[in-house]
């Protein structure tokens, strides 16, 4: 029987295609690409950076087991856990469990903790796009939206129940200027590295709409800063709930330009936005009920490492030599973005630099426009006092990074050398970060005077080498020398307590006993105040205790240091405490101190406790004359 081309024809349109699994109530079924199409799914660029690390996953095996529950919890698994390339990370997320349970290092429990939130983030990612299969395409898109940065959001959201309102800012600053200068420079440079022949091309609009909007954060986040530095400090109270006020006022304003924003993106102008990729879509790998099951499974692990990571984090950094700055700013935002920074620079290998661009200006401009000033409003829910005021150093860092993206995006052409001006520019600026360490002069200035020549021996050990020859230098004295020669414990105390080595002070404090040689308020000073700026405000109080058992009693100073440190932890309470027992040993305040509490409990906004303190203290006459006359 012969056949005609029509009906040739008409039997390869119905011939049927293989068709994508659908593991869901325990059975496998197959989608049809109309149903698919028919939930009209919308994904963004962030969707695609994160796809390109995804790999597809042989169901087979498991569609033959009996057992529609097994079936249905091992085909979800195997697409969760294993349908990344990097599942191998997936392994830190236990590590980083027993390193905290089983109190290991500071700095092992935070680099753990970092590693897991790489696969946590694009698992969320493809989560998100799944349950948009579901829900069309405007839920779809603003839950992709929403949850793009929700690794960023999180970590702030810890940081501010635990007043670490520094590491929030850090933090976010350093995720705007990874985005604007290293994932946007290494893309341009590598993708004009493979396409060295012609210039990459790229639709300007979007572009332009970002920069728009990251100058309006820029705006919003400047304005406070120009206002403390405009206005007479006559009242420095005033100064500061005026700023605080200011900043919630402009975050508000930012969020409604967000929504401004989703909108324009999602309904007005989606087709500027809707990345043109020649590369086959995913499928659905899971169901509604199972996306969503496993959505809050992977937030809950990413609250939980993120809760390491903000624990950890100012002891990792004391361990590492490194500024809390640096580590916030540069360190964490690289390797908890990687995955997402890796999908944008395979997108400009690609010649696609819509979808970099997508990735890079949109996750800059979500954080600037919605994170910022979500973490504001959040803080002031929780009582925490957040504002926009940024240093000089972070406000002018963020200025010159959006400046420097805007005239490299104006021409919407890209070679390499544009790239390697952005990276330059984040070199520089992490270089800056790195040197800059925000010390505590105050704690410095309180540890009197008599180790002037222990610094200089300590500043010329800049190498580990340097480092080990001075420590044996000291132990060779100190076990040489049949007389008290307090002054090396002293030193070598000291030097440790630069390096971060907490743990190797107190052990130099053991050995001193042990060689009949007893420490002094100095030496316990020294320990005291390393203790309190590793935030070990606990230990630092019992290495008070045992200065005092051991017949060494405290000065103003040692008592201003522990009480400091309490307030810089925000634990006010706490350090009006230890004043009340400093009054008890007879040790008179003095206008530094009551600098250091007044402060405390201004920076939670406190103002009427403070005076009350004030008052108190001078009626009492616990505060001398010359503190009152400074008053």
């Amino acid at each position: 029987m012969q056949l005609n081309e029509s009906e040739i024809m008409d039997s390869r349109e119905t011939e049927p295609e293989p068709e994508p699994w659908l593991l869901e109530n325990g059975a496998v079924n197959r989608l049809t690409r109309e149903s698919r199409n028919g939930f009209g799914h919308s994904r963004t660029a962030h969707n695609l950076s994160s796809s390109s690390l995804r790999k597809k996953s042989d169901l087979s095996l498991i569609s033959t087991l009996s057992s529609s529950s097994l079936r249905n919890f091992l085909g979800n698994l195997q697409e969760v856990i294993l349908g990344t390339k990097l599942s191998i990370l997936f392994l830190a997320v236990p590590l980083a469990v027993a390193a905290h349970y089983f109190r290991l290092s500071q700095a092992w429990i935070f680099s753990l903790s970092l590693l897991g939130l790489i696969p946590l983030a694009e698992r969320v990612s493809f989560l998100t796009e799944q349950i948009s299969f579901y829900t069309g395409a405007t839920v779809g898109g603003l839950l992709n939206a929403t949850c793009g940065n929700a690794t960023e959001l999180i970590i702030s959201i810890f940081a501010l129940i635990q007043h670490k309102v520094d590491i929030v800012k850090y933090s976010l600053l350093g995720s705007i200027l990874s985005n604007l200068l290293l994932v946007l420079g290494s893309s341009l440079l590598f993708g004009g590295i493979t396409n060295l022949s012609r210039d990459q091309k790229f639709d300007r609009k979007q572009s332009d709409v970002n920069i728009s909007l990251l100058l309006l954060s820029l705006l919003c986040n400047a304005m406070p800063l120009l206002y403390k530095h405009a206005v007479s400090p006559v009242d420095l109270v005033t100064v500061t709930k005026a700023t605080l006020n200011l900043s919630r006022a402009t975050s508000i304003i930012m969020l409604l330009a967000y929504f401004a924003y989703l909108s324009f993106q999602l309904w007005t102008h989606n087709h500027i936005f809707e990345p043109q990729e020649d590369e086959a879509k995913d499928d659905k790998a899971i169901g509604l009920w199972s996306g969503i099951f496993w959505l809050i499974g992977m937030t809950a692990v990413i609250a939980l490492l993120s809760e390491y990571l903000v624990d950890t984090i100012e002891a990792a950094s004391n361990s590492w030599g490194m500024p809390l700055s640096f580590t916030s700013i540069i360190l964490l935002p690289i390797v908890g973005n990687a995955a997402e920074h890796a999908g944008a620079v395979i997108f400009a290998l690609k010649n696609k630099l819509d979808i970099t661009l997508g990735v890079a200006l949109g996750s800059a401009t979500q954080i600037a426009v919605f994170v910022v000033p979500l973490s504001v409003i959040v803080a002031w829910i929780i009582g925490v006092n957040m504002d926009l005021d940024f240093s000089l150093l972070q406000t002018g860092s963020l200025s010159l990074a959006i400046l420097v993206t805007a005239f490299t995006l104006q021409d919407g052409t890209s070679h390499y050398l544009k790239g390697v001006v952005l990276l330059l520019c984040y070199i520089v600026i992490g270089a800056s970060f790195f040197i800059t360490d925000f010390p505590n002069e105050d704690m410095d200035n309180n540890m009197g005077v008599g180790l002037e020549s222990s610094k200089l021996q300590i500043s010329r050990c800049s190498s580990k080498q340097g480092r080990r020859q001075y420590r044996d230098y000291q132990l060779k004295i100190i076990g040489n020398w049949q007389r008290d020669y307090i002054a090396n414990y002293i030193g070598l105390t000291f030097f440790y307590k630069l390096q971060s080595q907490i743990d190797e002070a107190k052990k130099m404090m053991t050995a001193m006993k042990d060689a009949g040689y007893e420490p002094d308020n100095i030496t316990y000073s020294q320990l005291i105040f390393g203790l309190c700026k590793a935030r070990r405000l606990e230990d630092a109080a019992k290495v008070l205790d045992e200065m005092q058992a051991n017949g060494c009693n405290p000065d103003i100073k040692t008592w201003a240091i522990l009480i400091k440190g309490h307030c810089s932890a925000n634990e006010v309470d706490k350090a009006l405490i230890i004043f009340a027992k400093m009054i008890e040993k007879g040790c008179e305040a003095d206008a530094n101190l009551l600098d250091v509490l007044v402060n405390g409990f201004l920076s939670q906004n406190k103002a009427i406790e403070a005076h009350q303190v004030l008052v108190e203290m001078i009626e009492t006459r616990q505060v001398g004359e010359t503190m009152t006359g400074d008053l």
